[in-house]
């Protein structure tokens, strides 16, 4: 059984919110791992 019912269906509006907000969970991640490595190095130095 899924998750979707069977008359739910994901648009192709839906898989573009989706992508949207993928692509700014990665630039989030990378500047976390940025902010955290500078944070790091800092403290090793």
């Amino acid at each position: 059984m899924s998750i979707l019912g069977h008359d739910q269906v994901a648009t192709k509006a839906d898989i573009a919110d989706i992508r949207a907000d993928i692509h700014v969970l990665k630039w989030m991640v990378g500047i976390n791992m940025a902010l955290t490595m500078s944070l790091i190095l800092h403290a090793v130095a």
